[in-house]
């Protein structure tokens, strides 16, 4: 188990110093604007369920606060 362990080590190590560092990637402008929907949908979603969350705790207290008048 050590063994494999250790050749797998040394593979990544002979890896990382073999290719270079930069890879100087062309990054397609379309990328921008998914991450704009994606950011745009996770907020949409969070506020969603903010909302649902808070409206759960008002109708939660709402009932202790009636069940404690009684």
């Amino acid at each position: 188990m050590k063994n494999k362990l250790f050749i797998t080590n040394i593979c990544l190590l002979l890896t990382m110093f073999t290719y270079p560092a930069d890879a100087h990637a062309y990054i397609n402008p379309s990328v921008f604007s998914f991450i704009g929907i994606l950011l745009a949908g996770a907020i949409t979603v969070i506020g969603f369920y903010f909302y649902k969350i808070v409206g759960l705790f008002e109708n939660l207290f709402l009932k202790i606060k009636n069940i404690l008048k009684k």
